[in-house]
């Protein structure tokens, strides 16, 4: 297993939509996590079942019951992360195709 370098941390409440496109523009890396951190969504089982149909094997999905906004969101997602890096993107954020040479660069 190759050592993770790169963590994104994406806090999420609510739309799945804009969330999708995000994850999608990652690069599949395997030295790179995702971590979403949900906010206290409002159909959070509904959302992790349609999560799971897509979701890649890079990333984690943490529930939230609690909420308290992106930044508390943030935070958690710090305590797990395992990369040298952190890079945080919002759920309606996405990544130009550049992004993986950008990684390249600083790995």
């Amino acid at each position: 297993m190759e050592k993770i370098i790169y963590s994104i941390i994406i806090p999420f409440k609510n739309d799945i939509t804009f969330l999708k496109r995000c994850v999608k523009s990652i690069p599949k890396r395997k030295d790179l996590e995702i971590i979403i951190i949900d906010d206290n969504s409002d159909n959070i089982d509904v959302i992790n079942n349609e999560l799971q149909i897509w979701l890649p094997d890079n990333a984690d999905f943490i529930k939230n019951i609690i909420g308290g906004g992106a930044g508390r969101a943030r935070n958690i997602g710090i305590t797990l992360a395992r990369g040298k890096w952190i890079i945080f993107a919002d759920a309606d954020d996405w990544f130009e195709k550049e992004f993986n040479t950008f990684l390249d660069k600083y790995k």
